[in-house]
């Protein structure tokens, strides 16, 4: 399960519930009549998420610290800053708040904002919209193979920051040249 986690991570919940399903055979393992197998991986696991990881000590002990110091120092530059997150508005609005991060975001924008999620780049153009800025005037930090194929889509620039479970799938991608991804 990891080794597929690694390799969708970024993706929309329904994509990453649907892999999940197909490639460990999970379907009868969790049909519950009303739900097609994904819908029910995806319900278990945001129920999961949000009883175990989405609040306080959880989340905090998460945090990439460098992260957050990279985007109090854009705004200290007063640099337009803006999340654009395959997770719904409501759980990232949740999530900014609880990290602290909130008061820095001149946008944020969830999967629930667009129609396609990533690697479609509509979540990353409708985000420069919101900023009144052109795609290539950004540059996106993006933490997964699928986000980094929908801002290099989307026109824009891109520094990539792996995470250990995102790790491989930056080093295996071709978009951006592996200098960029850290």
């Amino acid at each position: 399960a990891i080794d597929v986690y690694r390799r969708i991570v970024g993706a929309t919940d329904e994509t990453a519930a649907r892999t999940m399903v197909d490639e460990l055979g999970l379907a009868s393992a969790i049909y519950e009549g009303a739900e097609q197998p994904w819908q029910a991986l995806s319900r278990l696991q945001v129920e999961r998420y949000r009883s175990d990881f989405a609040s306080g000590d959880g989340l905090r002990s998460v945090v990439y610290h460098h992260a957050i110091d990279l985007l109090r120092d854009q705004a200290a530059s007063k640099m337009a800053i803006a999340v654009a997150t395959s997770s719904q508005t409501e759980d990232a609005d949740r999530v900014t708040e609880e990290i602290g991060i909130s008061h820095l975001l001149d946008v944020l924008v969830g999967r629930d904002q667009v129609i396609n999620g990533k690697p479609d780049p509509e979540i990353y153009l409708k985000t420069a919209e919101l900023l009144h800025v052109s795609p290539d005037e950004v540059i996106v930090v993006e933490d997964s193979a699928t986000g980094l194929e929908s801002a290099v889509r989307a026109g824009m620039r891109c520094i990539a920051i792996a995470s250990a479970f995102s790790g491989d799938g930056l080093r295996g991608q071709t978009l951006l040249h592996q200098e960029c991804c850290v």
